[in-house]
């Protein structure tokens, strides 16, 4: 994806706009620039004929706006013949349907859900999803997981967990867990 304008949007991160020229690009995607940087999709906008809205993915022939995390403020003051490059990568993807979620007084939040494919580990960066004004998206990392009461470094497909992650605050209910 051939980068036309590069946007800071405060408290989110810097968002590259372009149209994708091949493949397919996911929330959670590690990319490459062609400078050399490398960064995790944390969102996708895209716009319509009913104005613009997040999305979970975007492909070939699409214009978007891919906004990547972890980019230090002076890391992108020259974009010209700037290039998105995506790594072959193979992850497990995973999904995780929210039932709860609570405040954990000093240590973060607990989410409640149940795992609807794929495996997630602690330490596993994952993308949450909040359902209001179209969709909204926020990284994290699984700082620890329990399924039945006792503490597992992982949980698969099927599993009821409860998920801490530590530093961050929600004032709106999380309905979905993504990791790519």
């Amino acid at each position: 994806m051939p980068v036309n304008e590069v946007l800071h949007i405060s408290s989110l991160g810097y968002m590259m706009i372009g149209c994708i020229q091949s493949g397919t690009v996911h929330l959670g995607d590690e990319v490459i620039l062609n400078n050399g940087l490398k960064s995790f999709v944390t969102g996708i906008n895209m716009s319509d004929d009913q104005g613009q809205f997040a999305t979970e993915w975007a492909t070939k022939d699409e214009g978007a706006g891919i906004i990547l995390g972890s980019i230090g403020k002076n890391a992108l003051t020259q974009f010209d013949n700037l290039v998105v490059e995506g790594i072959d990568t193979e992850r497990n993807h995973c999904e995780i349907s929210v039932s709860e979620q609570s405040p954990l007084k000093g240590k973060g939040v607990i989410v409640k859900g149940k795992i609807l494919s794929g495996t997630i580990n602690v330490g596993d960066p994952i993308i949450l999803s909040f359902n209001i004004y179209g969709q909204i998206f926020r990284t994290a990392t699984a700082d620890a997981i329990e399924v039945d009461g006792e503490n597992v470094q992982s949980a698969s497909q099927g599993a009821m967990v409860t998920i801490n992650f530590q530093g961050i605050t929600m004032r709106t209910k999380c309905d979905k867990i993504i990791k790519r």
